[in-house]
């Protein structure tokens, strides 16, 4: 196996893409929840479904996100084993 097949130089071709996807959840989610928050109309028994995803989807894109990036690309580990279990890192 050449450093061209190896698993971490795999991992890096997926950063832009994933760093990009990370950056546009937290755009939009923020987008929608200041929507929500200004325009009053919207603020509907029927878009409260809407309004819990987007706060729930928030620190998936702001959080989590750059972590896994962080997690693959640093080849460190910085958590205990436990975490690493419970959370599957």
């Amino acid at each position: 196996m050449t450093s061209e097949d190896s698993p971490v130089k795999r991992d890096t071709n997926w950063f832009p893409v994933l760093i990009t996807e990370s950056l546009v959840i937290s755009i939009i989610n923020a987008v929608t929840i200041t929507a929500f928050e200004r325009i009053r109309h919207l603020r509907k028994r029927s878009t409260y479904f809407i309004i819990n995803l987007t706060v729930a989807d928030l620190p998936l894109g702001a959080v989590v996100g750059p972590l896994y990036v962080y997690h693959k690309g640093g080849g460190k580990h910085h958590f205990s084993a436990a975490t690493c279990n419970t959370f599957s890192f």
